[in-house]
């Protein structure tokens, strides 16, 4: 007989809330997925307005002029009705209905959604836009690529009507073009001002910026927006709000062309649980997910793409009718949340099916409206305590499971040397399953989909946990207390 048994049960168990608890949102093992933005479908207003057809379509009222007031609070917030309604940015089906390989994203293609799509409008009425070019470090690669692209847009198509501003954002930003132009040459010599810098860029004034350059050539009549690259969550995130309601007032869209966060995680972590000191997240104004380790994960966190930009430039370019284009490498055939590579945006990192998370989008409302909610209830502010207070949750790994009792005494030393981990990891998993108990009783009260199933995964997760660490702990002591085998040939538990 042997008293291990038992614990192998336990393990199962653990994983089997793990598994069932992640199915609430969907995640597949290889499926990819995009959010409402990066698949090229319009957010919708949350007005009476019909949905839109797969061609773009500009309204009736002149281009430029308001659409009306509002902060975009709908989470799938656009420009009022009246306005420039966004729809397809050149996919032309329906965001569910796509297959899974459709996720991958270059800089060539989104520039050319993006270039085709105002092209349309200008065969209308003149189109200004505006195009921020993140000056920091982290975001070189995707604007020096994004900048390529929009001068070979150019050059290929030289009756392109579309007016194009360049500038420039890092502390400050730097407009390189002093008037609109459609020359190639102009735009090339403009982004060959660009200079990278290692701190993060002031992103949401750049959009604020942008919006005030832009407003003569609103009062013109012509259809104005505004375009960031960038690869960062912007040191002034929470300007958001700002930006969101001046952006709708306008009726001018902002589109951003960055990476999707990973999923409830604000950096990614080495081998050695460390972070570089990049922000790529989170999907939600503050985390609102708790990453345990799994078994055989080794120090790393778990990592998925969300499916959604981080949560500041989410909410702006839904605000006014834009969207957010996530660039993503093609899948890897061989997917894995257990990642040690810090790189992101990440080919290996499973991705959401699309449809599924469509019900779980984070809230895109204010910032005030999210503080409220979570405010107001027990359940999920537990939820919020314990997602900052631990950045991640260690579990067990690799527990010995066997153990000789030939020799009393090495069996003795074996016993304290296996308790060891145990005994440091069972005050925090027991400190987060209590926090998440506190707020238990609020739980039948959350509303929102989201949120339920964040709640039921950290607890389904803690509970794990617990059951793991103490059940393993309390069998080593049951043995140090002088067992004795069933069947007197044995010699091992």
């Amino acid at each position: 007989m042997t008293l291990i048994r038992p614990f192998s049960l336990v393990r199962c168990l653990s994983f089997g809330l793990i598994v069932v608890a992640a199915s609430l949102v969907g995640c597949g093992d290889s499926g990819t997925s995009q959010s409402p933005a990066t698949s090229g479908t319009t957010n919708t207003s949350a007005t009476s307005d019909p949905p839109p057809s797969d061609n773009s379509t500009v309204s009736s009222r002149p281009m430029g002029q308001s659409g009306g007031s509002g902060d975009g609070n709908s989470s799938s917030g656009s420009s009022s009705s009246g306005g420039i309604r966004v729809t397809t940015l050149g996919g032309g089906q329906p965001r569910t209905n796509r297959p899974n390989n459709d996720q991958a994203l270059s800089e060539d293609a989104a520039v050319d959604r993006m270039m085709e799509q105002f092209e349309q409008y200008a065969a209308q009425d003149r189109v200004v836009v505006a195009w921020l070019f993140d000056q920091s470090a982290q975001s070189e690669v995707l604007s020096r690529a994004s900048a390529g692209a929009l001068i070979d847009y150019y050059s290929e198509h030289d009756e392109c009507q579309v007016d194009s501003l360049i500038a420039g954002v890092d502390s400050d930003t730097t407009w390189f073009t002093e008037d609109p132009t459609r020359d190639s040459s102009a735009i090339g010599d403009a982004v060959d001002q660009l200079t990278f810098k290692p701190q993060p860029s002031l992103t949401f004034g750049g959009m604020e910026a942008a919006l005030e350059r832009l407003s003569p050539y609103r009062d013109d009549r012509a259809m104005i927006a505004v375009v960031l690259i960038t690869g960062e969550v912007g040191g002034d995130w929470q300007q958001a709000d700002d930006v969101a309601t001046r952006s709708r007032s306008m009726t001018a869209p902002i589109y951003v062309v960055g990476y999707a966060a990973p999923f409830g995680l604000t950096a990614l972590r080495n081998e050695r649980g460390e972070a570089d000191g990049r922000a790529y997240g989170p999907e939600t104004p503050e985390p609102e997910f708790l990453p345990f380790q799994l078994t055989g994960a080794g120090t790393g966190a778990v990592v998925l793409d969300s499916g959604f930009g981080p949560w500041g430039l989410e909410r702006v370019s839904r605000a006014g009718g834009g969207a957010f284009l996530a660039i993503r490498p093609p899948a890897s055939r061989f997917s894995s949340a257990m990642t040690y590579d810090s790189r992101w945006p990440s080919d290996v990192a499973p991705r959401f099916d699309a449809a599924t998370m469509a019900r779980y989008a984070p809230n895109y409302g204010s910032l005030e409206d999210y503080r409220t909610e979570r405010d107001g209830n027990k359940a999920i502010a537990a939820l919020l305590t314990v997602a900052r207070r631990f950045p991640m949750a260690r579990t067990i790994q690799n527990p010995i499971m066997q153990f000789d009792a030939t020799d009393e005494a090495a069996l003795k030393n074996a016993l304290d040397i296996a308790q060891q981990p145990a005994a440091l990891l069972s005050p925090n998993l027991n400190t987060i399953a209590d926090i998440l108990k506190e707020g238990e009783a609020d739980r039948a009260k959350i509303t929102n989909p989201r949120w339920q199933a964040a709640y039921d995964l950290a607890m389904g997760q803690a509970l794990a946990a617990v059951v793991r660490v103490d059940g393993y702990n309390g069998m080593l002591a049951q043995l140090k207390t002088g067992k004795s085998f069933t069947n007197p040939k044995s010699d091992v538990w």
